[in-house]
């Protein structure tokens, strides 16, 4: 049976890297599989010719919630992950309270929060620039961004988690609490 791992954080607070850094700690007969949640809006506005910048991609996503329902994302992973033939799935960038009923709805489920302070996630932003336009950002822009409808109920959605790392320190730092967590929270339940 599939362990889903849910991963829900404001953006720039690591959870990224965190899942980037996971896969050492499987042993080789362990299969894992990663899902973001913003998979399906990129893959669309791939489709449209349409460039993959934050803005453009809450709109998708609102504009399909706004026809199909607030939980077409949500639908759109579940199914991802229902065709995955992994042993661990992990879900990247919950944003909606449908996105935990989702995750919930797994027998083997863990919702995990990655949190940082505001300041550092601002920089690890700019220094990424992973959307469009991100380099160059101001803060305040990052900060209007922080209100936008897809972002507001991510800390309270970390309150629910099953687990909280804060990510506010080196690398090294991050390292010693990914090992605990997969100690604790994955490997005892593989």
């Amino acid at each position: 049976m599939q362990q889903v791992l849910g991963f829900v954080g404001e953006k720039g607070s690591g959870k990224g890297t965190i899942i980037e850094r996971l896969p050492p700690f499987y042993d080789r007969h362990t299969s894992v599989e990663s899902v973001r949640f913003s998979e399906p809006g990129r893959n669309t506005l791939k489709q449209w010719g349409i460039p993959a910048t934050r803005e453009n991609l809450q709109n998708v996503v609102l504009a399909m919630s706004d026809h199909f329902g607030d939980d077409v994302l949500a639908r759109a992973v579940r199914q991802l992950a229902y065709q995955s033939k992994a042993q661990v799935i992990v879900l990247d960038g919950m944003r909606w309270y449908c996105d935990v009923k989702m995750v919930r709805s797994f027998p083997r489920s863990l919702i995990v929060y990655v949190t940082a302070p505001l300041e550092v996630r601002f920089m690890r932003l700019k220094k990424r620039g992973e959307n469009q336009g991100e380099a160059e950002m101001t803060f305040e822009q990052f900060m209007r961004e922080e209100q936008a409808e897809n972002e507001v109920f991510i800390p309270e959605i970390g309150k629910r988690a099953d687990v909280t790392i804060t990510n506010d320190g080196s690398i090294e730092d991050l390292s010693r609490k990914i090992d605990a967590f997969y100690k604790e929270h994955v490997a005892a339940h593989l």
